[in-house]
Parts: C-alpha cells; sequence; structure tokens
C-alpha cells in the first residue's frame, strides 16, 4: 500500500487510482486506508464477484494484485503480489507514454 499511495500522490490528474478490497468489512478497511493515507477510493469487493473477474484471491491466485489499464481500458502491466516504488513507475510511464 506504501508504493501506491506514494504513486497517487505524485500523479497527474490524468491517472485515476482505485483499491479494491477482497472480502472484509468495512470499518476495518476505512481504517487502513487512513492509517496509510490513502487519498483514493478504497472499494469493497464483499461476495468477491470483482476478485473472480480479475482471478486475484483465489486458490493459486495472487493477492494483492496491481492492474495498470490504460485510458482505453487495456491492461497494460500486472503486479502479482506487493508492488514497489519501481513497479508503480514503469506502469504509470506503460500507461500514459511515459507522460507522467
Amino acid at each position: 500500500m506504501p508504493a501506491l499511495v506514494e504513486a497517487a500522490g505524485k500523479a497527474g490528474p490524468d491517472i485515476t487510482f482505485i483499491a479494491i478490497n477482497l472480502q472484509e468489512a468495512a470499518e476495518p478497511v476505512t481504517q487502513f486506508a487512513k492509517d496509510y493515507g490513502a487519498t483514493f477510493p478504497v472499494l469493497l469487493d464483499s461476495d468477491g464477484d470483482v476478485a473472480a473477474t480479475w482471478r486475484v484471491g483465489g486458490k493459486g491466485q495472487p493477492l494483492p494484485a496491481t492492474f495498470f489499464l490504460d485510458s482505453n481500458g487495456i491492461v497494460r502491466k500486472v503486479v502479482a503480489g506487493p508492488v514497489t516504488a519501481a513497479d508503480m513507475a514503469q506502469g504509470v510511464s506503460l500507461i500514459t507514454g511515459g507522460a507522467n
């Protein structure tokens, strides 16, 4: 989460960050986001439908997972496991054509 929060703070207005929490109650998720200083939406996937669609969090599937989608909705990079600052920089560059 720290690399995601840091990248969101540096990103321009053309990049949208969204976190999706898998099957946890709202209160601890909200507190976690607050503790890390998240300024982007943290959505709840309480029934696991989003996770199933994106194939994360199930048996043999990564969690956390970070997806970088360009302005056309095309996935340009996926990070399985914790995301690093280098992962974030590369992902943002891929979706912006290096413009950010």
